[in-house]
């Protein structure tokens, strides 16, 4: 029985996978499974998978049919025989204490979950370190609200992180959507009693992998963000989370209006869908009215609910 077990979801990657695996054997710290995941690919990515099984012992590669992200990750969490968890990104590498520093805090701080900072990289370069660690530990409540602030990345994504195994037990990703970290994201936060945070970087998310939908065009399936706080706000709403729910049910108002601005540029007739996002976004704006919400905001998201464009005027703005 390992301690740790690393799993890697494989698609498409071959270019990638090598860098990948190569970072996770290079770890100072030993005592982990590796589950290599090849989700149908269609190039190499699945023969690499295999020659690096034949070649250590604490690697296992398995084959399915291909279902997307989410399905993968499932894959392997059901798989996983360790007492922690951590998901890497096959086109992306780890530092080599990696799963050293990680291990070290969930255990001096007996933490549900670790999060580390990142680089978004395109594999060049040397990592500088901060000249201090700084380490944060918060209940998983209190981590819910960092979904909503500059630290966003770091609490949302499924990377970047090691988890009590037992933090899973009633939760798997959403299959066939991508922002599927971001749907259960503070479902994990909910099952976490500490969250534990340090400042160190030691995860490299790459930027320049032309597969990766998040990095090409804009496309009809990048409404799954949307799906994907739906499901969140059913979760704090569930939780009686009233306070997030509202700050997500704000999320919402503006993700609808720059998506329903993204669609209108799209090539063919997305009538329909447009008047699905208006709906989605009348809805939530007459039931935001009972919420403890200025009356400024209040007034601004009907303004920008009638005038999408001056949003993302505004947004422009705020962002210089």
């Amino acid at each position: 029985m390992y301690k740790v077990s690393v799993v890697v979801p494989i698609y498409n990657v071959e270019q990638y996978v090598g860098k990948c695996v190569d970072s996770i054997l290079g770890q100072t710290y030993k005592d982990y499974e590796l589950i290599l995941v090849d989700d149908g690919s269609l190039d190499g990515s699945g023969k690499i998978a295999d020659e690096y099984a034949l070649s250590d012992d604490r690697i296992t590669a398995y084959h399915k049919e291909n279902g997307g992200l989410s399905d993968a990750r499932n894959y392997g969490l059901d798989r996983a025989r360790g007492e922690y968890i951590c998901f890497i990104d096959s086109d992306d590498w780890i530092e080599d204490n990696y799963l050293y520093e990680l291990v070290r805090l969930m255990d001096e701080y007996q933490a549900d979950v670790v999060i580390c900072d990142y680089k978004s990289n395109s594999g060049e370069g040397v990592i500088s370190q901060p000249d201090k660690e700084e380490i944060t530990q918060e209940s998983g409540i209190e981590a819910i609200d960092n979904i909503w602030g500059s630290r966003y990345s770091e609490y949302v994504v499924a990377w970047n992180k090691m988890y009590r195994r037992t933090v899973f037990n009633d939760i798997r990703y959403t299959v066939g959507m991508i922002h599927e970290d971001e749907a259960i994201c503070a479902d994990i936060y909910c099952h976490a009693s500490k969250v534990v945070r340090t400042n160190k970087i030691l995860y490299n998310y790459r930027v320049n992998n032309s597969t990766s939908i998040m990095t090409t065009g804009y496309s009809l399936k990048r409404l799954d963000i949307l799906k994907a706080i739906e499901i969140r706000m059913d979760i704090l709403k569930n939780r009686g989370l009233q306070k997030y729910y509202e700050k997500d049910s704000f999320k919402y108002l503006y993700k609808i209006i720059l998506n329903e601005l993204e669609v209108k540029k799209l090539d063919g007739d997305n009538t329909q869908i447009i008047k699905e996002l208006k709906r989605k976004y009348w809805n939530k704006y007459r039931e935001s009215l009972s919420f403890d919400w200025s009356i400024k905001r209040k007034i601004a998201m009907l303004f920008f609910g009638i005038i999408p464009k001056a949003y993302l005027l505004r947004y422009k703005r705020n962002s210089k």
